[in-house]
């Protein structure tokens, strides 16, 4: 079996121990190869039988014999083409594999604004102590909407339980209920959740339902003080809306995970203002777990971005 590694920031190397893991599970007389440019994945791709990492489409398209496609990272809407679709090639990604990171991490952006340390990080000035302090919210007693209750809408109720929140959940699939809560509605409840809600986390996947699905009409819905978490892909948010909603004090805030930023309609002038705005920030991913897949074992690999 031929493996053709693709470096990326997740899994930016393997080390010589895992990757002699990963070609004991694979079996007697496998091989390895790392690509990381686009040259070398076009002349390897071609009798590549397991795919670990991503490659563009263009390059997907010269393979002859691939058999098996792990992704690296949750969402594959970046890769999967029609010709993907069609193939016999069975893809896999770390969706049910990143609700712990991501749940963290969206409670690390929304105490970063309920606590103020957006305010005082960029601006350190001692006077504006009081000014944070009396408006710095407890969680507790709160209600938080979650749009999208797969494995890390799951992982953030958790933790909003256990902040003492009041957590209600949207979903389009008939999910399991979840200890404490409140209820699990359908998308045409969403404006119920998002009213009721004062914050309010994305976890869903990009698709072309929710491609741009939170514009100006839904931030109408939230509550003036409603704040905005979104830990998926950035185009799930338009921008330009957003920008507007917090420009009008529409919501109160938002947060968005990742150097994925929300998306705008053309080259926006307001960027730079959007930037600055002390509501928003981006993070970088910081841990996630990686598992590959192979016949005969798993292999985990653990990275930090």
């Amino acid at each position: 079996m031929k493996i053709l590694y693709t470096p990326l920031m997740i899994v930016p190397s393997v080390s010589p121990e895992q990757r002699a893991a990963i070609l004991e599970a694979a079996g007697p007389g496998s091989t390895f190869i790392e690509a990381k440019d686009a040259a070398t994945q076009r002349r390897e791709i071609v009798d590549t039988d397991a795919l670990f990492g991503r490659v563009s489409p263009e390059i997907f398209s010269l393979a002859k014999r691939l058999r098996y496609y792990q992704s690296i990272g949750a969402g594959v809407d970046s890769i999967l083409t029609q010709e993907l679709v069609e193939s016999d090639v069975p893809l896999a990604s770390e969706k049910g594999g990143v609700g712990i990171h991501l749940a963290e991490h969206a409670f690390a952006l929304l105490l970063a604004l309920t606590r103020g340390l957006h305010t005082a990080i960029r601006k350190p000035d001692y006077s504006l102590r009081e000014p944070i302090r009396i408006r710095q919210l407890e969680l507790y007693d709160l209600t938080m909407g979650i749009v999208g209750f797969g494995g890390t809408g799951r992982e953030v109720a958790r933790r909003a339980l256990g902040f003492g929140m009041r957590v209600l959940a949207v979903d389009i699939e008939d999910v399991a209920p979840e200890p404490g809560v409140e209820a699990i509605w359908k998308p045409d409840r969403l404006g119920d959740l998002l009213g009721a809600s004062d914050a309010v986390v994305i976890c869903l996947p990009l698709t072309k339902a929710t491609h741009h699905l939170f514009t100006r009409d839904l931030f109408r819905k939230m509550k003036k003080t409603g704040y905005l978490i979104n830990v998926t892909r950035g185009a799930i948010v338009y921008g330009d809306d957003l920008l507007k909603a917090l420009d009008e004090e529409t919501i109160g805030g938002a947060r968005n995970a990742g150097a994925n930023l929300f998306s705008f309609h053309e080259p926006n002038p307001s960027m730079s203002v959007f930037k600055s705005m002390l509501q928003l920030s981006c993070a970088q991913e910081t841990r996630l777990r990686v598992d590959i897949f192979m016949p005969d074992g798993k292999v985990q690999l653990s990275s930090r971005g």
